[in-house]
């Protein structure tokens, strides 16, 4: 397909040839576009070039979030407005998106404008402890979807949309506390709380690249509703504690299809959540279920909910398994990225929003600390806010901003017989005592 000069960023690694309009071979797979090459395709006179379909996807991707970048620039220096860092301890007026639009979506940065920012801030144990309540009462609205078991009537559209809408209220307070409990890997009332989790996730990646509002909340309901087919497999497939077999694994595809056609008939739905249910597990590559659509023909909200779907499900033990660490889970995330499984910059939005050391993560620093990772630093992944200790003490000493900070990193995660029992709660106030809940949430007594 014919790609401008223009769209080529430097850094990406071709997959494919890459041929003039004559079809005369320009540069072979595995070559790496530097600025040297460009400019070498540049002299040559050419405005154009014909890449592989295949690479055409991840080509536009990186071209996005350049333009994106440039055009942030130019306004910045032209406007003059000024932009607080993270983690200096007050809210960020702005932080960029990343891209500029998602297809037919698009990424203004409007409500992302509007979601402070607290650096080494501490939580407030009040607004931590009405996260947990609200994720309760919500729970318990879905878990009541799920178990009547009979599809969703038109009056329950406005719950699903009210749930999405209270997302992006508690966003607005402070991301990182309600992703902190979003993320808390559970064991229980499945599929109901993972779709829960996964809108909750989702809806904050969302955020994270600029999405607006209104998408936002199309992405919670998709969500939400997402493995209400689940409930209608054979022998309760998805709860068995034995691991899948193929036939199993095929009996689950069909639940998307399933929750489409339960979603299918009520007036009330708009298209785009039936959509985000029915291609979440769709992949990239082609690879996904349950038509194996590539990354051309696929809505990119699905794109992003296939992500936090993914970490969650990951994370989360299931009846035949056990969980994974976070950390790990983002490893394979990666991999799966490089794979051509998961779109980039879906990845990238769960990077700014959990950290390449998700919220909660225990972790050893290179000046020999134990820490816990309590909040993100944006596009800078490794580099979170942690609270720090010393190995064998039980109350976290010092709040980091490790972005600031660069010479001490995060050497390695720490295994759960290194992890400590802290007396402490994530920086709060240390006048209000607390205790931890089942979910791991820590909230005043």
């Amino acid at each position: 397909m014919k790609v401008s000069i223009t769209r080529l960023t430097p850094g990406v690694r071709l997959k494919q040839p890459i041929y003039d309009e004559a079809g005369v071979l320009l540069l072979a797979g595995g070559v790496v576009l530097t600025a040297s090459v460009l400019a070498r395709l540049a002299q040559r006179g050419l405005n154009s070039v014909r890449v592989h379909r295949s690479e055409l996807d991840r080509l536009s991707q990186s071209a996005f979030a350049r333009n994106a970048r440039a055009s942030q620039a130019s306004s910045r220096s032209t406007s003059g407005e000024t932009h607080t860092r993270l983690g200096e301890g007050r809210p960020a007026q702005y932080v960029s998106p990343p891209v500029a639009s998602l297809g037919a979506i698009r990424c203004s940065g409007e409500f992302l404008k509007k979601v402070p920012r607290h650096g080494t801030r501490p939580f407030d144990p009040n607004h931590v402890q009405a996260v947990s309540k609200n994720y309760h009462l919500a729970l318990r609205e879905v878990v009541g979807l799920y178990d009547s078991r009979r599809g969703i009537r038109s009056g329950e559209i406005d719950t699903l949309q009210g749930i999405s809408e209270a997302c992006t209220s508690e966003i607005l307070a402070d991301i990182d506390a309600f992703v902190r409990q979003g993320i808390v890997p559970e064991n229980d009332k499945y599929p109901p709380r993972h779709g829960q989790q996964t809108a909750m996730l989702a809806i904050a990646m969302g955020v994270n690249i600029g999405i607006e509002k209104k998408d936002l909340i199309d992405l919670g309901v998709g969500c939400l509703a997402h493995d209400l087919g689940m409930l209608y497999l054979r022998d309760n497939v998805f709860s068995r504690q034995e691991s899948l077999t193929s036939m199993s694994f095929l009996e689950i595809t069909k639940h998307p299809g399933i929750t489409f056609d339960l979603m299918r008939d009520v007036e009330q739905m708009a298209n785009t959540p039936r959509i985000v249910a029915y291609q979440l597990h769709e992949r990239c590559n082609g690879e996904g279920y349950p038509r194996g659509r590539v990354s051309s023909q696929i809505h990119p909200l699905a794109k992003i909910a296939a992500v936090a779907d993914s970490y969650l499900a990951m994370v989360s033990p299931r009846p035949h398994r056990e969980g994974i660490p976070p950390y790990l889970a983002m490893e394979r995330l990666l991999k799966g990225t490089r794979q051509g499984l998961y779109d980039p910059l879906a990845i990238r939005s769960l990077l700014r929003t959990v950290s390449l050391f998700p919220i909660g993560s225990f972790v050893e620093l290179s000046d020999g600390r134990h820490a816990r990772v309590v909040r993100t630093c944006g596009d800078l992944y490794a580099s979170p806010i942690v609270e720090t200790w010393s190995p064998g003490e039980t109350q976290p000493a010092e709040v980091l901003d490790l972005s600031e900070h660069r010479n001490i990193q995060v050497v390695r995660t720490l295994t759960d017989s290194e992890t400590p029992a802290l007396t402490m709660d994530d920086n709060t106030s240390r006048e209000s005592p607390v205790v931890e809940t089942p979910d791991g949430m820590l909230v005043p007594a």
